[in-house]
């Protein structure tokens, strides 16, 4: 997680450590694959798919997928995507499994 004032991690017993206390590199994972060419720069091309990851937690930062012909589903079409926008971070985090498996029911094909 980056702020302003550093760059921190969360430690294992739950406190925030700072890397100004410990100059410890954080061990974050940039993986790609794949290979879709530029329109017009035949030579240059962007990868398929890309994902970061923080070691120490082996938790999931970020995932891009840019070529949707590595989906076996069809893309997921979000109806009402206003009032999907509209519910608030700390609404969500409050959902039990059941309230986000139905919202994909209510705001999805």
């Amino acid at each position: 997680m980056r702020n302003q004032t550093g760059i921190f991690y969360q430690h294992p017993a739950g406190s925030l450590v700072s890397l100004d206390q410990g100059k410890v590199p954080l061990p974050i994972f940039v993986i790609s694959w794949g290979a879709i060419p530029i329109r017009g720069h035949p030579q240059y091309s962007f990868p398929a798919v890309t994902m970061t990851v923080f070691g120490p937690t082996k938790e999931l930062i970020e995932y891009h997928l840019f070529d949707d012909s590595l989906m076996l589903r069809p893309k997921l079409e979000i109806k009402v995507f206003e009032r999907l926008l509209a519910i608030t971070n700390e609404a969500f985090y409050r959902f039990d499994a059941l309230q986000k498996s139905n919202l994909v029911k209510q705001f999805g094909p």
